[in-house]
């Protein structure tokens, strides 16, 4: 299971009531137009899309399949994609659905993915009172299970998290 429906429909209510939640990073774009030339995707899919702000900002130039399960019209499952961005995603994710999220989002990784993880609280909260981010653990904590799915290529500490680059392990096999 990727999301429970409650904590789907939370999600859902959060995207509606904040304007500002889930509206992406302005440096993503530069980012992804690099990693996107160096891997030569031709494909680029974003995991956690929120409100689809990096596709908006990268089209006409590319074609971004967006995902999040949170946003009504890109809640179905993702197809495959060379390139993978999940910017400030992995820390919404449920503990006990982490597992099948982080093999997911290796399913849909043909050459390469972009990895953003914040290790700090969000500013925003669930209508529970929970705050936006479940999993605040550091990159210590995230890198193995990081790196059961992917070969690592680089890692480096942001002031809020950590941000890595990754490749399928089978290209190195």
């Amino acid at each position: 299971m990727l999301i429970s429906e409650e904590y789907r429909q939370a999600g859902a209510e959060l995207h509606a009531r904040d304007v500002d939640y889930g509206n992406g990073k302005p440096w993503l774009r530069t980012r992804v137009l690099q990693l996107a030339a160096a891997a030569r995707a031709k494909t680029i899919l974003d995991y956690g899309a929120g409100k689809g702000t990096l596709a908006a900002s990268l089209e006409p130039m590319m074609k971004i399949q967006s995902y999040d399960p949170c946003v009504p019209g890109i809640d179905s499952l993702p197809e495959p994609a060379d390139l993978v961005v999940s910017c400030c995603v992995l820390e919404h994710v449920e503990p006990e659905c982490l597992d099948a999220v982080l093999d997911d989002m290796r399913r849909c990784t043909l050459k390469a993915a972009f990895i953003v993880v914040t290790s700090v609280p969000s500013s925003k909260f669930l209508n529970d009172g929970r705050n936006a981010h479940l999993i605040i653990e550091p990159m210590d904590w995230w890198l193995p299970k990081i790196m059961q799915r992917w070969k690592l290529n680089g890692a480096m500490l942001i002031d809020t998290g950590f941000k890595c680059t990754v490749t399928p392990k089978e290209q190195y096999s």
